[in-house]
């Protein structure tokens, strides 16, 4: 474990702020680091209290939910390591390979913000107070190994490779594989299991690796495969097939078809799935978890889609803009 002496805040737009005097002021403590549905949209963006927490142009931001105090916590070129070559008429300045830069996805618990880096020379897991001092690296990666769908859960952080499921503490200590040779593409926490997307099944295993996997469902080879990914929501996972929306009873494995709509960036909220309509323009819908009538909440090109409180954030498409609008589809905001 790496601890980095940043006694600057790098990067910020505001005065420091004492991150424990900040959290005293929130209603609300995140008692995991983001929900199941915003992992599955890449875990670009975590909320917590009154702040949104977000990744942008390789940098860490926070923001009110109301759009205002936009603050640059972390700022990983303002780090990158630098070699003057002389004798010369022109310094020669080199700038070193950036060893923070490509922070794929983040977490946020109490005063911490977790982050992962899936590739570069410096992949592994980290964190940082929300004032963007005390950073420390949990986790280095070693030769090739890459990292993917990491989310914070109590004291322990999960996260996959291209092979295996591992957890290790959030202090960085006794990493252990959840189970074996899991050849998982995404997975869920819920009360106490970690369910996982496999090529033609989900399973699930207790999230302290206590018993053998067990096999929630398959799909047999002449079925319409997942292509977008699931999410995991109390009694039911929700995902995506060539030929429409779907819902798994997690207890029976039973499938139930919501929508023939193509969908992707699926999330869920308050009995309602949220997802963009592929032959709609990748358009913002939202449909009951019953099924019936979907809604268009908006005409925007949808490519990511978040769910903190009552809004809905997404980045558009064509102009990566973050645009944040109420979950019945009123007031949207374009964010600086």
């Amino acid at each position: 474990m790496k601890i980095f002496n940043n006694k600057k805040k790098v990067g910020a737009t505001q005065n420091p702020t004492d991150p424990t005097e900040e959290l005293n002021k929130n209603s609300y403590l995140n008692e995991e680091g983001n929900s199941s549905g915003n992992i599955s949209n890449g875990n670009l963006l975590a909320g917590q209290g009154d702040w949104i927490y977000y990744c942008f142009d390789g940098s860490i931001y926070k923001q009110k939910n109301d759009g205002s105090h936009k603050t640059k916590i972390y700022d990983p070129f303002d780090l990158m390591m630098v070699e003057l070559k002389e004798p010369s008429d022109l310094m020669m300045v080199e700038l070193k390979e950036p060893s923070y830069l490509n922070i794929d996805e983040i977490n946020v618990i109490g005063e911490w913000i977790y982050y992962l880096t899936s590739r570069g020379t410096s992949r592994g897991i980290y964190k940082i107070l929300t004032d963007g001092s005390n950073r420390v690296q949990l986790l280095e990666g070693e030769n090739s190994e890459e990292f993917y769908d990491f989310c914070v859960f109590g004291e322990w952080i999960y996260y996959k490779d291209q092979v295996y499921i591992f957890r290790i503490s959030t202090e960085g200590k006794n990493r252990a594989i959840i189970g074996s040779n899991n050849f998982a593409s995404h997975f869920n926490i819920v009360d106490g299991w970690l369910y996982y997307q496999k090529i033609t099944s989900i399973e699930k295993i207790p999230v302290d690796g206590s018993s053998f996997p067990t096999e929630v469902i398959n799909f047999r080879a002449e079925e319409v495969p997942i292509i977008d990914g699931f999410i995991a929501v109390e009694d039911f996972a929700y995902l995506t097939k060539t030929d429409g929306l779907y819902k798994v009873r997690l207890a029976d494995g039973s499938l139930i078809k919501l929508s023939n709509d193509i969908c992707t960036k699926i999330n869920y909220k308050d009995g309602y799935i949220y997802y963009a309509d592929v032959k709609r323009f990748w358009n913002l819908y939202k449909i009951s978890t019953e099924g019936g009538e979907k809604i268009k909440l908006s005409d925007k090109h949808v490519n990511c889609i978040y769910i903190v409180e009552d809004y809905i954030y997404f980045m558009e498409y064509s102009s990566y803009k973050l645009y944040r609008i109420n979950t019945d589809g009123t007031n949207l905001l374009e964010f600086d």
